[in-house]
């Protein structure tokens, strides 16, 4: 299977979709309209990035002082094997995860996919950003 042309079909699947909503009967409109779609507005390029070595981010602490996120994050992503005298013993973010926040801050669409199933796992989907 070759992912950018999976990507292509979703995306015109999607297109098709979106626009069997509206008639637009202006040509003035119906001419705005398509120039959105067609600048990607709606859907942007996938970025993917392949990083085997995990390169190391911010840590939910660092979020939290940033303003970033909700205080609470630094109380429910705590690293349970962080020394005790550590002065920062939240989780330590890789940088794939940190973007991903960053994206949700942001308000941008993203979707992040890992192949490791351990319960260390930073659980995207469930950040409080403000």
């Amino acid at each position: 299977m070759d992912v950018f042309e999976l990507d292509k079909a979703v995306v015109g699947q999607y297109e098709k979709f979106a626009r069997s909503f509206t008639d637009i009967r202006s040509p003035e409109l119906r001419e705005k309209v398509d120039a959105l779609y067609e600048s990607k507005r709606f859907w942007p390029d996938p970025l993917i990035q392949l990083n085997p070595h995990f390169e190391p981010g911010k840590s939910v602490w660092d979020f939290v002082l940033e303003g970033d996120l909700e205080p609470e994050c630094a109380e429910v992503f705590q690293n349970r094997s962080a020394a005790s005298d550590e002065e920062d013993r939240t989780l330590k973010l890789h940088k794939h995860q940190q973007q991903a926040v960053g994206y949700a801050i942001s308000g941008k669409s993203y979707v992040v996919t890992t192949g490791s199933a351990r319960a260390e796992t930073f659980p995207e989907a469930r950040i409080w950003a403000r």
